[in-house]
């Protein structure tokens, strides 16, 4: 039996990443964070046979010294709704502070 995951969530996807996504997971809906332009981004891929999309947005933090932001995405299953966040918080020295002030942003 092959199972197929309903939700996935990505970091740093690249453009030519996003291409062959589109192309080799039809099962899914991609939604790249920023239309998928910048050099590297989040992604949330919702199965198109379970899950269906409600809305979703990109908000950038504005601490953020890397470009970062979340996603949220708010769908449903049958009367079942559900909102996803996905985020990619700092990654170097300078960003640990900026991590502490994204994440109390977030909560």
């Amino acid at each position: 039996m092959f199972l197929h995951s309903q939700i996935v969530f990505l970091q740093e996807v690249v453009p030519a990443t996003l291409a062959v996504l589109r192309e080799r997971l039809p099962r899914y809906q991609i939604l790249p964070q920023d239309d998928g332009k910048a050099d590297y981004f989040t992604a949330v891929l919702l199965s198109r046979f379970s899950l269906y999309l409600d809305s979703f947005e990109c908000d950038r933090f504005a601490t953020s010294v890397m470009g970062r932001g979340v996603q949220v995405v708010d769908c449903h299953v049958g009367k079942a709704k559900i909102t996803l966040i996905n985020t990619h918080l700092e990654s170097t020295k300078v960003g640990a502070y900026s991590n502490v002030q994204l994440t109390r942003l977030t909560i």
